[in-house]
């Protein structure tokens, strides 16, 4: 049973359980997204701090590399085979020379990627210049010096960059440049104009001496090296001393004027953003780390929209629960409710009180209270939500962690790579660039000679890029060693297999070798130019630990290894296992590029797992509290729901008591008020049928009264029956003398008709059951249309049967009365032409008999009157009305079907009549 405010109780108990199951979500996501947030700001600056250092410390490196390459060309072995290129000298001599400065350039492997060319540049007309481009041609520029530079104004502006990095557009070294000065040739005009377009927008470094300018031409992509390709959206910026931006990964205008213009650490630029500036003092550069000014956490990633889906799934469920849940403790309330208000009255109005069987008690009632009931599904309803979305939250929550974390791991991994593999290629660049130093080589010569100049360390500085290393050892080719840097007294420590001696041009890395003290390392070798003995000699070089360090925090540590082709360690740092045991750790590997060895590194995120521990003792803090929060809940909805079931019961024991009944105030409605409605409406419904049952029991009284008289007069009738009938036989043999005279007269008619007046008084006076077959019935009729045709002979009939009707027992001497009405009343001042036809059907239902004539038919008032007379019932009916007509019919029928049967007229002024009887099948009757 459901009205309209039946269900308002049972939504509001949904209502109030899906409002607390969304304010502990909403608890449980706000620590999640604040974990959330916390973590991933702290990567995103943590990342971001270690771009910005690896970037630095790369740069650095790369820096070293190219400046380590200048200070070699600025030695004598160069500048002195410079300055032999004299134009005054034989060609064969300045041919011969030429070919062995370029031969020396080419052995230094100088990189492309690097420099894009070198100009070494004469101090007058007297010395030749050069353009070496790297990879390719030595190229001779005659007309081209520091004479003819002095004269374009261009050598003081290159002379105020000296030993800095610098970047000028044409159109800047145009401004400065003199043309039309008188002491230019035209070949110096054009020498000149060829540098300038070689150096347009190019970065530039100038060193040398009054008597030599060198010009290192960079190369544009020198700084994207040293770092990683697929980082994001990383933003890096060289800014040199005077405020020129040398190098960016952005194009944009606004952007590289906030990069120059970022000065100090960590300062927010014009244009919102972050630019951490680092330094590089030795080159007098800045780097500038530039943090995008990026939207709320919330837009930045999905994490809430999947956090609300879940949510959102939960309180579906939870709904779904707490209804079904709620409908099943309502159902033997609401059934008993229904039964008491089903049974209060019948379809006569009439008050019926049946009691409620048993069994529905002990189906529908479960063992356990309602109080108890309302506390397990405020307590399911809120707990388990509570605990389930708790796994769910923190699942999702940690599983977007890790990811952040593992793209965190994945660029510091990607960093890490390009470091460890810029710094092999930095010693593998150091050694082939001491190895190829005539200074360094004739040094090794002198103490392998002289060994006795001097037994202390060699002072490593001595040459560029030698302070990276840990040692280095001059071999034969038997691997007998002929000098070490350290520990020269005992130089047959250093003795090599001179199976790791390969005869290569260029420098070579071994793995697996066991240094002096006997630690397992690496080591660079370069075979040399020179020959001690008739010998071949080599030098190995020694790098320090140092070499492979990566950039790390206290909140990110890190941890490797390198193996070669062969799965051998190459070099480690940190174990493994510690780092593994010492926070929350992702690995990444790749390989070292330009090498066979392989990278395996493992990040400790220690500031993430303890923010995730915190995190998680939220999360049960907050389970625990739902907890409380629900059991108090779950008490006080159970006590204020059940109350109303509570004061019904004590009415109902107080009215059990006392035998009064007592209708209780509704305070509220709802599922539970629905029967406190149906009690008090029983109630009600009590005291009415009390005050009816009295007035019925005295009509009762007189209807019996009533119904004793009707019987009299029913047995009065019958005895006036009995007395007008005549001796049967007397009747009979009588009208069989008229018959048989009749037939000797040859008059038939009248035979005919005497025949239809014996069957039908047979009919009439025989004795025995009130009932008849349909087809008597008919037969019965039939004898009087032919005795009432042959009287008057204004009418024909017909009969239209169903043979299934023909057996069906119906009450006698209904039809006559019928037929008697028509042919008396219908067809009243006729001549001819009337018409009677009698149907009978059978119905699913029982019998339909018809008998319609098209006689003048009545008007609707005689009609109505006639069915009110009809209406009107027994009590109206007395000896006088107990003519044959149609009221007789009605009330012989209504006596003997009750309600089974219905009695209709259809009739018109001039339209005929039609009266329609519906009997019922009765007991015994076929189907």
């Amino acid at each position: 049973m459901r009205d309209g405010k039946s269900g308002l109780t049972l939504g509001r108990i949904v209502l109030l359980t899906l409002l607390m199951a969304l304010a502990t979500q909403v608890v449980l996501m706000c620590i999640g997204y604040r974990y959330a947030g916390s973590v991933s700001r702290a990567m995103s600056e943590q990342t971001e701090s270690l771009q910005a250092e690896q970037f630095q410390r790369n740069t650095l490196n790369e820096l070293s590399d190219m400046n380590s390459l200048m200070l070699l060309l600025q030695t004598s072995d160069y500048s002195n085979l410079f300055r032999n290129l004299m134009k005054l000298r034989p060609e064969e001599y300045v041919a011969r020379e030429k070919e062995l400065l370029n031969e020396k350039l080419d052995s230094l492997r100088i990189s492309p990627e690097l420099f894009q060319s070198i100009y070494f540049i004469g101090s007058n007309q007297n010395q030749l210049s050069y353009r070496k481009t790297v990879g390719g041609e030595f190229k001779e520029m005659p007309d081209l010096n520091i004479d003819a530079l002095s004269y374009a104004k261009i050598y003081d502006f290159f002379i105020s960059n000296y030993n800095q990095i610098s970047r000028y557009g044409k159109g800047e070294y145009l401004s400065k440049y003199r043309e039309t000065s008188g002491l230019l040739s035209e070949e110096n005009r054009a020498s000149i104009e060829a540098m300038i377009d070689d150096l347009d927008d190019q970065p530039v470094m100038v060193r040398g001496n009054k008597n030599i300018l060198v010009l290192f031409v960079l190369n544009k992509d020198l700084f994207r090296r040293v770092m990683p390709d697929g980082i994001g959206d990383a933003r890096f910026s060289v800014v040199n001393a005077k405020d020129q931006l040398l190098w960016s990964t952005s194009d944009e205008a606004s952007f590289r004027s906030a990069v120059v213009q970022a000065q100090g650490t960590d300062k927010e630029g014009a244009d919102g953003n972050r630019h951490t500036v680092l330094p590089l003092p030795t080159f007098d550069l800045r780097i500038v780390y530039t943090s995008e000014k990026t939207d709320d956490f919330l837009k930045q990633s999905d994490l809430l929209r999947r956090l609300v889906l879940v949510s959102g799934l939960t309180l579906a469920a939870v709904s779904i629960f707490t209804y079904a849940y709620l409908k099943q403790i309502f159902r033997p309330f609401r059934t008993v409710s229904s039964r008491l208000k089903n049974k209060l009255v019948n379809a006569n109005n009439e008050m019926v009180l049946l009691p409620i069987p048993e069994a529905i008690v002990r189906n529908r009632f479960r063992r356990i209270s309602m109080r108890t009931q309302f506390m397990i599904m405020f307590s399911a309803a809120l707990m388990l939500p509570a605990v389930v979305n708790g796994l769910l939250f923190s699942r999702t929550i940690n599983s977007e962690v890790s990811s952040w974390i593992s793209q965190s791991a994945d660029k510091l991994g990607k960093w890490s790579v390009t470091s460890i593999g810029n710094q092999i290629r930095y010693a593998k660049n150091v050694t082939n660039q001491i190895g190829s130093s005539r200074q360094f080589q004739n040094y090794l010569i002198d103490n392998q000679v002289n060994r006795a100049v001097s037994e202390d360390q060699v002072d490593l500085k001595l040459f560029p890029g030698l302070n990276d290393i840990s040692y280095f050892v001059l071999l034969d080719d038997s691997g007998k060693s002929m000098y070490s840097s350290i520990f020269s007294n005992n130089i047959d420590n250093f003795k090599t297999d001179f199976r790791l001696l390969e005869n290569r041009d260029d420098a070579y890395w071994l793995t697996q070798y066991r240094d002096v003290f006997n630690h397992l390392s690496v080591a660079v070798v370069k075979r040399l130019d020179i020959q001690f003995q008739n010998r071949a000699a080599y030098l190995l070089v020694v790098p320090k630990d140092t070499l492979f360090r990566l950039v790390e925090t206290d909140q990110i540590r890190v941890a490797f290894v390198i193996t070669d082709s062969n799965g051998e360690r190459v070099n480690a740092y940190r174990t493994m296992t510690e780092a593994s045991k010492s926070g929350l750790t992702y690995r990444y590997s790749d390989r070292l590029a330009g090498t066979s060895w392989k990278i395996e590194l493992e990040f400790m995120f220690n500031d993430a797992l303890v923010k995730s521990q915190a995190f998680q003792q939220q999360y049960a803090l907050s389970i625990m509290l739902v907890f409380v929060i629900a059991a108090g809940a779950a008490i006080a909805m159970a006590y204020v729901l059940t109350r109303p079931i509570q004061r019904l019961r004590e009415t109902m024991h107080a009215a059990e008591g006392d035998g009064i009944p007592r209708q209780l105030d509704q305070e509220q409605r709802g599922e539970l008020a629905g029967i406190v409605t149906s009690y008090n409406r029983m109630i009600a419904q009590l005291e009415l049928t009390t005050a009816q049952n009295r007035r019925i029991t005295e009509e009762n009284a007189q209807n019996k009264i009533r119904q004793n008289e009707l019987m009299s007069l029913k047995t009065q009738a019958e005895l006036h029956m009995l007395q007008a009938q005549i001796n049967p036989h007397f009747l009979y043999n009588t009208l069989e003398m008229i018959n048989m005279q009749s037939m000797r007269n040859g008059n038939r008619e009248v035979s005919s008709t005497v025949n239809a007046l014996a069957d039908l008084l047979r009919y009439s006076i025989a004795k025995g059951a009130d009932t008849a077959p349909l087809d008597r019935e008919l037969n019965h009729a039939a004898n009087y249309l032919k005795i009432q045709q042959a009287r008057f002979g204004s009418f024909d009939y017909s009969f239209e049967i169903e043979a299934e009707a023909r057996p069906y027992p119906v009450l006698r001497f209904i039809l006559q009365p019928i037929l008697e009405n028509s042919i008396k009343h219908g067809f009243e001042g006729w001549e001819e032409g009337g018409r009677i036809v009698i149907r009978a059907e059978r119905l699913e239902a029982g019998l339909e008999l018809t008998v319609s004539d098209n006689g003048i038919g009545m008007s609707e008032k005689d009609r109505a009157r006639l069915e009110t007379e009809w209406a009107s019932g027994l009590s109206e009916w007395s000896l006088e009305d107990r003519g044959i007509g149609l009221k007789n019919v009605y009330l012989r029928l209504k006596l003997y079907y009750k309600e089974g049967m219905s009695m209709a007229i259809e009739s018109g002024p001039m339209q005929g009549t039609t009266v329609r009887i519906r009997l019922p099948w009765t007991e015994g009757e076929e189907a």
